[in-house]
């Protein structure tokens, strides 16, 4: 039988487990709100606009990237639809950075 402590923990981590799997779901979508504007035409055409939601998305990819491992395991349900996520923002940020840096290599 698990004492009243250690059933206590379990319940503390649950808890802090879900808050992470929030946090972690609102970066992503985040930064996969400011990789789409990216997507569009008109956003490559202002630099400025452009570093800015291209530093945001990456930092959002960033921080996703650390925060996974900490869920107290790969086998938490949110894991799969959280790493799914985080290859979508990888691939829309991936799609958009190439034309950027051949942009800039041509000037």
């Amino acid at each position: 039988m698990i004492d009243s402590a250690e059933a206590k923990m379990l319940e503390l981590r649950a808890k802090t487990d879900q808050q992470l799997v929030s946090l972690i779901d609102n970066r992503l979508d985040r930064g996969l709100a400011f990789a789409r504007v990216l997507e569009n035409d008109e956003s490559r055409r202002n630099w400025a606009s452009m570093e800015h939601f291209l530093m945001h998305a990456e930092r959002a990819l960033s921080d996703a990237s650390a925060w996974i491992p900490l869920l107290t395991a790969a086998k938490h349900p949110e894991h799969g639809r959280l790493a799914f996520k985080l290859a979508q923002l990888r691939d829309v940020l991936d799609r958009v950075a190439t034309p950027r840096v051949r942009v800039r290599a041509a000037s």
